[in-house]
């Protein structure tokens, strides 16, 4: 610990203990930490309770202070260490701060600087044109660890959340496992650090790569030192074919590749957690057992209060009857990787509210039945008998008929599609956004969320309704979280339609509502492609 005698103003002599770096989070100016202004909230606590959790008020002094940096990129931290600085933005959850901390924490290990991890690379930016990395040292070598892990890299945020999923399911003595999204790792410097650090402790690498290697950087230097190590590299598609280019740059036998690629297109957490144990057995001769590749349906039921595979038959004997069924349609991805969250706060919110929930899983609502004309989900929704569904929410992306973008749409097979099904259909917006973004935008949903979720289902003519969930980054994978209010909303919407198709139209009212956008009679149900008053 390094000292310095400083002879204050008033003459007294101050022996100061020179700190390694300064960590400073922007809180409570004009942007960070103001949720009354729509920005997201600054976790304070952690901040204080980390820094002395892991003593490092001698090391790494800490400020909250005001304005540190651009308002458009709240919640801003900036970390100078041994005389580079380094920035980071939209900070909002406690995760990424946990991250700051460890990553503080390896930096005081290493004796200098290191890349940050690939975690917290997308939040990486510098604010001046000057980073300090012009005078600061080269940074020590990482300590040796022993190579006995495996290591999961992967272009896909499902794989990851999988994988989460999958360690849980391990037992206690299973070699350590870690996974890493591809997509963080922006530059070499950031493969480089994984080298030495998390890839040199895994004498397993499996990557699953989605377009060509060499779009990662440092590709070539991860394969060099694999085989350099003598480490058992699996470089496989994730488009779902045996790509040789991949194959002769792994490490392993083709018997191998072929039975990691059946266990990936498998999909699920329990098939992962089968892979996991092949690839100890057979590469580092643990063991554990394994089972075969499971194949899993395109299409099916689930639902919180019952087993995974269960059908039509044991729904039945759960429902109540008496009370209205709503119908809930969502992408088979969601159930692969257990991302289900969202499901099931819909499906606890329409309970609550005295409706019947059928949640459906389907690849895509293009997969038709010959024999009915009608995506192949739908059969869950009726029977012999006609609907068993009053109204039918869908969180599943883009139009089921084919959209003309050059002029008018023409009919297809999905009206007489939807004709059977004789439902109100419910657009539910699962945001590919983060909520924080969406709540401090005049816009709210960016365009890709706009197109796939409001513009292109309205074809079908979906009701379009709310946001009911955002794509959270978590430490482990990145997850869609329900929003409580937003849930409630299309649920209580849901339940109204649901009693709606129960009244009599003879007791039904109908309102009809113009656009007026400029208060001249001539521009009453004015809209482009539109006819309105003809129409009515």
């Amino acid at each position: 610990m390094k000292r310095q005698r400083v002879q204050r103003a008033d003459g007294k002599a101050i022996n100061l203990v020179q700190r390694r770096g300064h960590l400073s989070y922007c809180y409570n100016a004009c942007c960070c930490g103001r949720v009354d202004r729509g920005y997201a909230a600054v976790p304070v606590d952690l901040y204080k309770s980390e820094w002395l959790r892991r003593k490092l008020r001698n090391t790494v002094h800490m400020t909250k202070g005001g304005c540190l940096g651009p308002c458009t990129l709240a919640n801003v931290v900036t970390l100078l260490f041994d005389g580079r600085s380094t920035w980071f933005h939209s900070i909002n959850s406690d995760w990424q701060v946990l991250a700051i901390f460890d990553y503080i924490d390896s930096l005081v290990a290493a004796e200098g600087y290191l890349a940050p991890p690939a975690e917290l690379a997308e939040y990486v930016f510098q604010f001046y044109s000057w980073t300090g990395a012009e005078t600061a040292g080269a940074a020590g070598a990482a300590a040796p660890v022993a190579a006995e892990g495996i290591a999961f890299l992967t272009h896909a945020e499902t794989d990851l959340l999988t994988l989460h999923h999958s360690v849980q399911a391990l037992p206690p003595d299973f070699p350590k496992m870690v996974g890493i999204n591809l997509l963080a790792i922006k530059n070499e410097a950031h493969m480089a650090q994984l080298l030495d650090r998390e890839l040199a402790a895994a004498r397993i690498i499996v990557l699953r790569v989605l377009g060509r290697p060499s779009s990662i950087p440092g590709f070539q230097e991860l394969v060099r030192r694999a085989q350099a190590q003598g480490q058992h590299l699996l470089v496989i598609s994730g488009a779902g074919d045996l790509n040789p280019e991949l194959a002769a740059v792994s490490t392993v036998s083709p018997a191998v590749l072929h039975e990691a690629l059946a266990y990936l297109q498998a999909g699920g957490h329990a098939n992962l957690t089968a892979l996991l144990h092949y690839l100890a057995d057979h590469l580092l001769l643990t063991g554990f057992g394994y089972e075969p590749p499971a194949t899993l349906p395109e299409h099916g039921l689930y639902h919180p209060d019952l087993p995974e595979n269960a059908d039509l038959a044991d729904w039945l004997r759960l429902r109540d009857a008496s009370r209205p069924t709503a119908g809930l349609l969502f992408y088979r991805a969601h159930w692969v990787s257990a991302n289900l969250a969202f499901v099931d706060a819909l499906v606890r919110e329409l309970e609550a509210q005295g409706v019947n929930v059928l949640p459906v899983f389907t690849a895509s609502l293009k997969a038709v039945d010959e024999a009915s004309g009608a995506p192949w989900a739908f059969r869950f929704f009726k029977d012999e008998n006609g609907p068993l569904i009053d109204v039918l929410i869908n969180t599943v992306s883009f139009a089921m008929s084919e959209v003309n973008p050059d002029g008018p749409t023409s009919a297809g097979w999905s009206v007489e599609a939807l004709r059977q099904l004789d439902v109100v259909v419910l657009q539910a917006i699962t945001s590919g956004m983060a909520r924080g973004p969406w709540e401090s935008s005049s816009r709210g949903l960016n365009p890709l969320d706009t197109a796939m979720n409001v513009a292109l289902p309205e074809f079908d003519g979906r009701l379009i309704t709310v946001p009911i969930s955002f794509k959270e980054k978590a430490r482990e994978a990145t997850g869609y979280v329900p929003v409580p209010d937003r849930v409630a909303r299309v649920a209580g919407l849901a339940r109204r339609f649901a009693r709606l198709r129960q009244v009599p139209n003879s007791e039904k009212r109908i309102a009809f509502i113009f656009t007026n956008s400029n208060s001249k009679a001539s521009q009453i149900g004015n809209a482009v492609g539109l006819d309105a008053p003809a129409s009515l």
